[in-house]
């Protein structure tokens, strides 16, 4: 420790001097150091050249299941080569992944390593991850904060839609229904189709279900040409399965036409000839 005797100096004088000292001498004062005005004592701690940039992650709200990964950096801010040495983890919920220890950086050099947020019960969550370099004595932390929730469910019912067969130029419907199977509100914010000669009616979008609660709409089919045709229902959501899909299908078809074949023949005449049998007496 350097010890800076200032019981002479004022105080705004004395912060000139320190600030001084420390853009000057910073070479020189390395490690923790202290100045004296009258009877206190100020204790001044150098700088950890190991950085880690964000020092706080902030995840905000991840559905319980779910996960949600930020990137973060260590960084060399001196001038010789650091090696982490442990990482010890007081943060649950949250997993780590990237770093592997021990790691030596050069002057200079950063890493980037990845947290991810995995909540496994609705609630706040900190969390810390504490690590031990050859740069100090100290402990450099990062600081973790996450709030899962629990998220509703969507379910489709039917999961697959049959049209049959449709005549060309005429419409089949089908009834379709969304619930809500989860514990939490849900809000349905999209409901498209896709394929030949399907469409979608009745639902006026975005919609909230809670939980348990169910909303049923119209699917149609009108073929435009005879043949088989599939697609997909795409249902997107707020809900721990936010893309929901149902498959469509259907086969269109023309209606016969009777025709003869050949439409007029030439057929001799025929005569009818008209006979009395008499029976026998």
């Amino acid at each position: 420790m350097h010890l800076f005797h200032a019981h002479h100096l004022k105080p705004f004088v004395l912060r000139f001097v320190l600030l001084a000292i420390s853009l000057t001498s910073t070479a020189s004062l390395a490690g923790p150091w202290a100045a004296r005005l009258g009877r206190s004592t100020y204790l001044f701690v150098s700088a950890d050249p190991l950085k880690c940039s964000p020092s706080s992650l902030w995840f905000e709200r991840v559905a319980v299941g779910k996960s949600k990964s930020e990137p973060a950096f260590m960084v060399n801010t001196g001038s010789t080569t650091i090696t982490i040495l442990t990482m010890t983890q007081n943060a649950v919920g949250f997993e780590l992944s990237g770093l592997n220890l021990p790691l030596t950086l050069r002057p200079g050099q950063r890493v980037q390593f990845t947290v991810s947020f995995i909540p496994q019960v609705s609630g706040h969550v900190n969390g810390t991850f504490a690590f031990t370099s050859d740069a100090s004595g100290r402990t450099l932390s990062l600081y973790v904060h996450g709030t899962g929730f629990a998220a509703g469910n969507i379910t489709a019912s039917p999961s697959a839609v049959i049209f049959g067969s449709v005549q060309v130029g005429n419409s089949g419907t089908q009834s379709e229904t969304l619930t809500n199977s989860g514990s939490s509100s849900v809000t349905v914010s999209q409901v498209s189709v896709s394929g030949t000669g399907f469409s979608t009616s009745g639902l006026n979008l975005p919609i909230t279900l809670t939980p348990g609660q169910s909303a049923s709409f119209s699917l149609g089919f009108t073929p435009p040409s005879g043949g088989s045709d599939s697609g997909n229902l795409s249902v997107i959501s707020n809900a721990l399965n936010s893309a929901l899909s149902v498959s469509l299908s259907g086969l269109g078809f023309t209606p016969g036409v009777l025709s003869a074949n050949p439409a007029s023949t030439n057929l001799a005449p025929c005569r009818w000839v008209i006979a009395s049998i008499n029976p026998k007496p």
